[in-house]
Parts: C-alpha cells; sequence; structure tokens
C-alpha cells in the first residue's frame, strides 16, 4: 500500500518572499492565501465603505507590476504583517490622494456654481 505523502512545513515569512521573489511555482498563491486577510483587514480599517474591494484589487495589481518591490524592500528579520500593515496604510493614503488629483483635474462643483448663480435672462 502506498503510503501518503509528508505534510510539508509551513515555509517561514521569509522563506515564502524568497520563493515570491524567485518565482516559484505557487508562491503567490501561498502569499496571498497567508496575508489577504490582513492587507483586506488593513484596507478596510483605513476606508470604509465601497472602496474597500477596488482598494484591495489595486494594492495586489501594483504589487504585481511593480515585480514585488515592497517585498524586495523587507528587512527580513523584522515582522512581515507590521511591515505589510505599513505599506498597505501608505498605499491607501496614495490612493485617495491620486483620487482626489483626478477629480480636480476632471472638476468638480466648482465650475457648475458660477452657472447656478447666474440670473435668468
Amino acid at each position: 500500500m502506498a503510503r501518503a505523502p509528508a505534510p510539508q512545513p509551513e515555509l517561514t515569512d521569509i522563506e515564502l518572499v524568497d520563493n515570491v521573489l524567485r518565482g516559484a511555482p505557487g508562491a503567490v498563491e501561498a502569499f496571498y492565501q497567508r496575508h489577504s486577510r490582513l492587507i483586506y483587514h488593513c484596507i478596510r480599517a483605513r476606508t470604509g465603505g465601497p472602496d474597500v474591494d477596488d482598494i484591495f484589487q489595486a494594492f495586489f495589481e501594483r504589487l504585481l507590476k511593480s515585480n514585488f518591490r515592497a517585498l524586495q524592500l523587507w528587512q527580513r528579520g523584522s515582522s512581515l504583517p507590521v511591515y505589510l500593515s505599513r505599506v498597505v496604510r501608505n498605499f491607501v493614503t496614495d490612493f485617495h490622494r491620486a483620487r482626489r488629483m483626478r477629480e480636480q483635474a476632471v472638476g468638480g462643483t466648482m465650475e457648475l456654481e458660477p452657472l447656478s448663480e447666474a440670473e435668468p435672462e
């Protein structure tokens, strides 16, 4: 009778991040499974409302597009969850700042105010 394969020991955060950076198969999925709840919670705590899912998705998109730059900058030996919390906090701040800049560039209600104040002819 064949034996079931022995369960793999859980990787440390250092090993997991190193695997992600090396492009090891399944590493990104393992990182997501381990840390997505923390990341989502940090976003929800700083944002609330309907933007949480959009910001969560944008966070992982940026992480992938940047070739995991945030993980490259992590100092091994420090707490990865604490570090990720700071990275997420900064990302949420940048996300909202960029949104405000887009809204100001497009315009807002300020451009409509003179029209509403004009007297009808």
